[in-house]
Order: structure tokens, then C-alpha cells, then sequence
């Protein structure tokens, strides 16, 4: 129990949330808590609070905490001006390699309300494809690759398996509404005939695509 004059904290796990004292009958509670339901890791979002009436005298912080690390409440509380019914909030939200779910929560006790919102990895990669499975070596191939959802200013991260056979840039640059990606790729002279792995993408939502570099046949000499 907290001493005497000193107001209790209530824990929602690894934020910590000052009440400004225990809600009496008739004052304003939290009527309902808005925000979209899904945006991309590394974005803001503004969500928004709804009282059953206007508060009165000073205005109403209302307590506001979020359940993953992932997304950040910029302020513990959320402060509902005098005669508003309404308030604005920030959320801040990191950048992730698969879908998160998180609980952002609004008000306390019986009073709260939550709204569900899901980070999303950008660039996601739906598939991938080679405009051969083979090649000879020293000949260009043209991979293609689709996301998930158009995106913009997101770097696509490629990576060969073995670059002294084919090199690969580092990543491919998507512009604004911009879905698919297509590059051509050329391959390097091999001794003998050897299995590339590209890999498009990051984290476990990445696609590999399968390239065989063949070595030239060697021409006999009469």
C-alpha cells in the first residue's frame, strides 16, 4: 500500500502510469479509443480518445500505455482539455521483421478501453523469379520480385550466397506506390558448374530464388 499521501502506480508491463487519483462518480471516463488498425514499422500514427462528456475545471489526463516495446506512447498521459470531449495521441512505432501485435490501452480500471493497432515489416516480399533457371557463365539473367503491398523509400536487401560467381547490389531502392522490383543480373566465369542462392528481402518473410551457373564447355583442340 502506498503511504499516506503518496498517489499509486499502476504497472502495465514496462510502462509505469501515474493516476491523477481515483475516479469519482459522474466525472468524465473513456468512451472509446481509436486508431488504424495496421501501419509499417518505423511510422507514426495519431490515435485518438473519446470521453462520455466534456471535462470540466482543469481538463482530464487520461493514462495511456501500450503492451510491446515495439510501440511507443510519446506521453504516459493524454490530456483532454476543459469542455473537449476528445484528444489527440502520438505512437511511435519501431521497425519490426514480421507482423507485432500490440494492446494500447486507454484510461484504468473498469473505465479503460484498448484498440488492437499491428506493426508490419516494410518491403515484404510476396515472391520472386528468375527469367531462367540456368545460365551459362558470363550471361545475364533478370530477377524479378513482387511485395506484398506497394511501399516507398524502402531498400530491398539482396544477398548472393556466392558472389565470386554472381554479384548482386546490396539493396534495390522502391519509390512511391511502387509494388515490384526487376534488375538484371550477370554472372561471372566459373570452372565448373556451381548453385547461386539470392536472397530478396530480410528477416523470416525473405524469398530465395535457385540460379545454376554453368562453365563454358571447353573446346578440344585437334
Amino acid at each position: 500500500m502506498a503511504p499516506a499521501g503518496v498517489k499509486p502506480t499502476i504497472q502495465h508491463r514496462d510502462l509505469q502510469i501515474a493516476p491523477l487519483g481515483t475516479l469519482a462518480a459522474g466525472d468524465p471516463v473513456v468512451q472509446s479509443v481509436t486508431i488504424t488498425s495496421r501501419v509499417y514499422g518505423g511510422s507514426d500514427v495519431t490515435g485518438t480518445i473519446t470521453l462520455n462528456k466534456a471535462p470540466t475545471g482543469n481538463g482530464l489526463q487520461v493514462p495511456v500505455a501500450s503492451s510491446s516495446a515495439v510501440v511507443i506512447i510519446s506521453m504516459p498521459n493524454i490530456m483532454v482539455p476543459v469542455n473537449q470531449t476528445s484528444a489527440t495521441f502520438r505512437i511511435t512505432t519501431r521497425e519490426v521483421d514480421v507482423d507485432t501485435p500490440a494492446t494500447i490501452t486507454v484510461g484504468q480500471g473498469t473505465s479503460a478501453r484498448t484498440a488492437q493497432l499491428t506493426v508490419r515489416p516494410r518491403g515484404t516480399v510476396e515472391s520472386v523469379a528468375l527469367s531462367a533457371a540456368s545460365v551459362v557463365a558470363g550471361g545475364a539473367v533478370e530477377l524479378t520480385f513482387n511485395l506484398a503491398e506497394p511501399d516507398s523509400g524502402t531498400r530491398i536487401p539482396l544477398v548472393s550466397n556466392d558472389p565470386a560467381t554472381l554479384v548482386v547490389p546490396e539493396y534495390v531502392m522502391m519509390n512511391s506506390g511502387q509494388s515490384n522490383g526487376r534488375l538484371r543480373l550477370i554472372t561471372k566465369e566459373v570452372q565448373s558448374d556451381r548453385q547461386v542462392s539470392i536472397t530478396v528481402g530480410r528477416g523470416p518473410t525473405a524469398k530465395v530464388a535457385q540460379l545454376q551457373v554453368r562453365a563454358r564447355a571447353v573446346e578440344s583442340v585437334t
